[in-house]
């Protein structure tokens, strides 16, 4: 007599092949990683404001230092964060696993990393921010989408010129730089704008901070505020807008970065399905002005750019250069050392002399290279590989691939451009600031209208043959 016996799922077969199980189901599922509530019919006063302060704690991005060299990150926001906590719906066991996971990848890696005994509580550190920019990243993205994408557009149409008036403002008024200290004298932060101010001589003189401590911030807000209007919006009327928005915040930023939204943006208008039948024709003529953009920037900042590339490429703008090439470099330099599991989060001590040296190679001033060699690394794909090396990396780029499989509805090239160009703008990796753009990118672009509108009824009724 022959007995069927009932076959045991491959997950709990043997203990020690349930996490492959789990790690395969996972990878195979397309369930969205990102969180995406349904917009809210009634934004209740809680929300407004908990988003208000939350997102201007973001952007300016203050933190206080408990030691000399360890800084507790954006406490700016920690006043929204708790705010936003409270409403219904936030807290979750998925909000868990979204703050879980990464933080176990960073101490997994961390502990393979060199010296970690040594540099404890660094690492320790580095897990912990890590969490911390997690919850910022969810929290960024549960909030964006319960506002949802009409709403979204129709702030950013406000918020836009506002934000640009604003820096109008800053350039012309000394006042409102004593405003911007005294704000940031509130979380016991020295901001001397003189000291700020004297590598940006190739640039056009001052540059805006607008409430934040770098330049870099109010570029790069200005690029996702321009991507946003783009992407929650429908008709060719946006792209239009977008494009006399950048001339006027490049010309006052005075910053590439801003610059990176066109690509994204030109995909978009290619690839945009809200555009009906007539998209080849309006993709012409989006062409022909992004040109003649293109054009007016080069020729209202031709000697601010041809200055700025002379200086970044014998190392002298060394902001440049640790955006672009040498984190690359060093990148390359740190892996001949460092190949499998790279030099771990939370710091760059083990690799400090490789860091520093390789700077000088390039030409990077000397009282540059080993004051600001530990924030140097401005440049994504260059600290992945730092940090985490070829292993990391590769465990990443999988990570990256569900990511875009479960989360990004086509088309996915605006996207993918989007996400390319801002890794080239910003280094800290598992810091709130870059989970909480990330997931602004991804959130918005969900939000996207991604089919063609539906033809309108005709008003006029239709033929009909009477008896």
């Amino acid at each position: 007599m022959v007995t069927k016996t009932r076959p045991i799922p491959i997950g709990v077969r043997r203990r020690g092949w349930r996490a492959p199980a789990w790690l395969g189901a996972h990878l195979r599922s397309r369930q969205q990683m990102v969180p995406l509530p349904a917009p809210a019919t009634r934004i209740p006063a809680l929300l407004w404001f908990g988003a208000v302060l939350f997102f201007f704690g973001i952007y300016t991005n203050i933190g206080v230092k408990f030691a000399e060299v360890s800084t507790i990150p954006m406490v700016s926001a920690l006043p929204g964060l708790a705010l936003l906590l409270c409403y219904p719906g936030l807290v979750s066991p998925r909000m868990v696993r979204f703050v879980v996971v990464p933080m176990l990848f960073v101490l997994a890696f961390s502990v393979l990393a060199p010296q970690f005994g040594r540099l404890l509580f660094k690492r320790v550190a580095g897990v912990g921010q890590t969490g911390f920019s997690a919850l910022i990243g969810y929290v960024v993205a549960w909030t964006l989408a319960r506002f949802g994408r009409v709403r979204l557009h129709k702030f950013l149409a406000i918020a836009i010129p506002v934000f640009l008036i604003l820096i109008v403002v800053e350039l012309a008024l000394p006042p409102m730089r004593a405003l911007m200290i005294a704000y940031h004298d509130l979380y016991g932060l020295d901001l001397d704008l003189d000291v700020l101010a004297d590598r940006e001589n190739t640039m056009g003189g001052y540059r805006p901070k607008l409430f934040t401590s770098e330049t870099s911030y109010v570029a790069t807000s200005a690029m996702l505020l321009l991507i946003g209007y783009v992407w929650t919006g429908a008709g060719v009327r946006r792209y239009v807008f977008a494009a006399g928005y950048m001339v006027v915040a490049v010309a006052l930023i005075r910053s590439p970065i801003v610059a990176l939204a066109l690509p994204p943006i030109f995909a978009a208008v290619y690839t945009d399905p809200s555009l009906g039948r007539n998209r080849g024709l309006y993709a012409f003529w989006v062409t022909i002005i992004t040109v003649m953009v293109v054009s007016a920037v080069a020729l209202l900042g031709f000697e601010v750019i041809a200055n700025r590339l002379s200086s970044a490429l014998s190392g002298q703008d060394y902001s440049t250069t640790y955006r672009t090439y040498g984190a690359l470099v060093v990148a390359f330099n740190v892996l001949k050392a460092h190949p499998l599991f790279g030099a771990g989060a939370g710091t760059l001590l083990p690799v400090k002399d490789i860091v520093i040296s390789t700077y000088l190679d390039l030409g990077v001033p000397l009282d540059a290279a080993e004051t600001s060699w530990l924030y140097s690394i401005n440049n994504a794909f260059a600290s992945v590989l730092i940090y985490f090396g070829l292993v990391g990396t590769t465990v990443l780029l999988v990570f990256l691939w569900r990511l875009f499989k479960s989360d990004v509805n086509r088309p996915v090239l605006p996207v993918l451009l989007a996400f390319l160009c801002y890794n080239m703008t910003y280094g800290g990796i598992y810091t709130p600031t870059y989970f909480a753009t990330v997931a602004a990118i991804f959130t918005v672009a969900k939000l996207r209208v991604i089919t063609p509108p539906r033809p309108t009824a005709s008003r006029r009724p239709p033929f009909r043959i009477s008896a």
